[in-house]
């Protein structure tokens, strides 16, 4: 039987060379593709690193400032811990000279009450201006509060956030300081507020552009300031409610990562789908950003 004629050898050639190109052509194609996907990761590390640095110093300006001040305050105080007029006076200097708090209270501890069962000077501002009351009472033990512990701890703390019903009647966090006579004594404590609704008005005031996000938690993973929230009673979440809305397991490694306080860099999202850069730290009070 007689063969058929096969391609000559320019056509071979031309084949190989069509080939080898289309081929060279995919190659490169997927190279360029994963190079391009990897700087387009590292461009939104840096970003997002540079985010958290940026909104972490500023609301660290504010903490530390408030910190600073409120020591000052508690030896201010210990040097007229007897004189109750005065007492009255450093809370409402306080306020008024110190725009970022909302109030401020020097609990007397139970040593120096003469015969009463409370003392706690305490002035916060309002829209009338600066107001003053007298806030121990058997419906507010401050000596049973959180804020009090540091009285007996004689450590100074920053409070989760409450709903502060008796004295500023808004959701805030306390930082209370405590004051010690010269002898080493607990003799009280004073207190700044902050309102939460400062926490995202810093972070808004950034204007770090559409495609971010920011978020800060509390030390039990809550949700107390987002941008474009200002942060109320009723609208506070978890950051682990999210992580079951969202269902991607990455997420739940973040929640793990922010309550442990640690910090670092994370991708979540699925490979072929959208996919975001989560950066994180923690801040000198305890809280995730």
């Amino acid at each position: 039987m007689k063969e058929g004629k096969g391609l000559s050898l320019a056509t071979r050639v031309a084949v190989y060379v069509a080939l080898s190109v289309s081929l060279m052509y995919i190659i490169s194609t997927l190279l360029i593709a994963r190079v391009t996907d990897r700087v387009l990761m590292d461009e939104a590390n840096k970003s997002a690193r540079n985010m958290l640095e940026i909104t972490s110093a500023r609301i660290e300006q504010v903490l530390k400032s408030t910190e600073a001040n409120t020591s000052a305050v508690a030896w201010v105080a210990r040097e007229s811990i007897t004189d109750d007029r005065r007492l009255y006076m450093i809370t409402k200097r306080f306020v008024e000279e110190t725009p970022v708090i909302t109030g401020s209270a020097i609990a007397i501890g139970d040593t120096l009450l003469r015969g009463r069962k409370y003392f706690c000077p305490y002035s916060w501002r309002s829209d009338s201006g600066i107001n003053s009351k007298q806030l121990g009472s058997d419906d507010y033990n401050y000596f049973e509060r959180d804020w009090f512990l540091p009285f007996y701890t004689q450590e100074a703390q920053w409070s989760d956030p409450y709903f502060d019903t008796d004295g500023g009647e808004k959701l805030m966090t306390t930082y209370s300081y405590p004051i010690t006579g010269f002898d080493g004594k607990p003799l009280g404590v004073v207190t700044a507020d902050l309102e939460i609704s400062l926490m995202s008005v810093i972070i808004d005031s950034l204007q770090l552009g559409n495609e971010s996000r920011i978020i800060l938690t509390t030390k039990d993973g809550t949700i107390v300031a987002a941008d474009h929230s200002k942060g109320s009673e009723d609208d506070m979440i978890t950051i682990f409610d999210v992580a079951d809305k969202v269902k991607d397991p990455g997420f739940h490694d973040l929640t793990k990562a922010l309550v442990n306080r640690e910090s670092g860099t994370m991708i979540l999202g699925k490979q072929d789908a959208e996919r975001v850069m989560v950066s994180y730290g923690t801040l000198s009070n305890g809280w995730s950003i």
